[in-house]
């Protein structure tokens, strides 16, 4: 017997594909999906309120992004005066953001919002408060100099002519003209900023050789900097072990040994999940928002702007690290309206998944800082390092990584300062995981440094060649494998390594690489 209208739930597409995606992400029992399950949680709670009152709560929500843009905004135009007012003001407009690029993702979701809410509503006061929010935002956003937020605004806009009659029939009538306009705009941006866009094109290329070799797996969430730095090192490594000499950078393209660098993000979400979560995870994913532009676009959802505008910025940068543009996306896939659903029902539904992902949460999260609860002295003296820089100020009493610790800079900071303190062993054990979670080879070189002030030279040597091979385009690691070569009074290999310093071409010139080479020079005279 078939189920009454009113006794069934009928859930849309976009939830039953987070619902999956929530699944194989639990399911992967990372630490890290601890960060993510909080969003799960606020995403049937915003289910369950949409389902309740799909008007209301929209209108809650659109208020609350802008009095936060607002804000946004007041920071953004003084640090703006400041930039234009004073020599040794701002650099460059980040709002309260870390940097640029996420606060340019945020005033793009922004202003695609309040200008299809301009066109959406018919009330005065909110029709000239979208407007005004909406000329603010794009005004600050060009400021930003952030290319992927600017097309992201302007595919969202373009999609939204899409849908008035006279725009929409122009598009579809020139829309070759409008594709190769389109085209050199993008041509016109490569040029502007090559270096930058060859290196995202050398990331994405070392991001499929890490999917390619992990299968349907993944490497982990949050594991993508270590999964990287290996790659990249086992990738330069190709070229250099074809001959005798494992540092002969003449047999890596130019090109190539220019572009590498030591990322700790992707700058493509969708790349970062296939990597860390596996292809079947990424596909969901892209599936959720697909599903999430379409069902909001049919239905002239005025959420379905913002909702395109995060997901075209997603494949330049990374928006999903950052906790406000998160919760913006969870928003603007929550806000779908559901036909012909039984309330009660649904609204029961959602609660159950709020308190299933609710008491998951609760109980790893009570686990972790269980597990944590004994570092936080270190923890805290770890920050005072990093933040101080005090040189005299040296970490003491930890042999061992405690468990729970997965910040890159704090282990870096364990483990440099044991080095300093002489404690090599405590010192390695820090670096050791660091190395798997960060692609930095100066991870490798303070290890090399610890193997070295043991004696163990062979070891030391291998350490910084491997630091090497991970970026190619440094002078450190060859100052570190010339010194080492001078103590151990290897006069062959030491004057082999003094004329590589001196000629190697490193991606940055400094006073610092000049500094290195001076040194080493004086060496060699002497």
């Amino acid at each position: 017997m078939g189920l009454k209208h009113n006794d069934r739930i009928d859930l849309t597409i976009v939830d039953g594909l987070f619902i999956l995606l929530s699944i194989v992400l639990i399911v992967s029992m990372n630490h890290a999906v601890v960060l993510l399950e909080p969003f799960l949680m606020v995403y049937c709670l915003l289910r369950m309120l949409f389902s309740i009152s799909f008007k209301w709560t929209s209108s809650i929500l659109a208020f609350i992004i802008a009095a936060f843009c607002l804000y946004e905004l007041s920071q953004g135009y003084i640090q703006l005066f400041q930039k234009l007012g004073v020599s040794r003001g701002q650099d460059t407009i980040i709002g309260s953001f870390s940097n640029s690029g996420p606060f340019g993702c945020f005033l793009s979701a922004c202003s695609s919002l309040f200008v299809a809410a301009y066109f959406k509503t018919t009330k005065h006061f909110i029709k000239i408060s979208s407007l005004v929010l909406a000329v603010l935002s794009v005004l600050l956003l060009t400021c930003t100099l952030s290319r992927a937020a600017m097309l992201a605004f302007a595919v969202s806009m373009v999609f939204m002519a899409m849908k008035w009659k006279k725009t929409g029939a122009l598009i579809r009538k020139y829309w070759v003209y409008i594709s190769l306009i389109a085209v050199l705009l993008g041509v016109g941006a490569y040029l502007i900023k090559k270096p930058s866009a060859d290196g995202r094109m050398f990331m994405a290329r070392i991001g499929l050789r890490i999917m390619k070799e992990n299968g349907l797996s993944g490497v982990g969430l949050g594991n993508y900097a270590g999964a990287y730095g290996k790659a990249q090192a086992d990738f330069f490594a190709e070229y250099l072990d074809n001959g005798s000499d494992p540092l002969a950078i003449d047999n890596i393209p130019e090109n190539l040994r220019m572009v590498a660098d030591c990322p700790s993000f992707a700058f493509n979400e969708y790349m970062r999940i296939g990597i860390e979560a596996g292809p079947i995870a990424m596909l969901l994913f892209v599936g959720l928002i697909i599903a999430g532009i379409l069902s909001a676009y049919r239905s002239e959802n005025y959420w379905c702007y913002p909702l395109i505008a995060i997901s075209v910025f997603a494949c330049f940068s990374y928006p999903f690290e950052v906790g406000v543009l998160v919760f913006l996306l969870t928003v603007c896939l929550a806000a779908n309206e559901t036909i012909n659903m039984a309330k009660r029902k649904s609204i029961m539904f959602y609660i159950l998944c709020f308190l299933v992902f609710g008491s998951i949460y609760y109980t790893r999260y009570s686990l972790i800082s269980n597990l944590e609860f004994g570092c936080r002295p270190l923890r805290v003296k770890a920050k005072e390092f990093c933040c101080n820089r005090c040189k005299r100020y040296l970490v003491y009493g930890c042999d061992s990584v405690p468990d729970g610790i997965y910040d890159e800079k704090m282990l870096f900071a364990f483990g440099q300062s044991l080095n300093k303190s002489g404690n090599y062993f405590g010192s390695d054990s820090f670096l050791k995981i660091g190395a798997e979670v960060s692609s930095d080879p100066m991870f490798w070189n303070v290890m090399g440094n610890n193997s070295f002030a043991q004696g163990n030279y062979r070891e030391a040597e291998s350490r910084y060649k491997h630091a090497f091979t991970m970026v190619p385009n440094r002078l450190y690691p060859l100052y570190l494998l010339a010194k080492l070569y001078y103590a151990e009074v290897d006069t062959l290999h030491f004057r082999d390594m003094a004329e590589r310093v001196e000629k190697f071409k490193p991606k940055v010139q400094s006073i610092n690489t000049e500094r290195l080479r001076t040194e080493i020079q004086e060496l060699y005279c002497e």
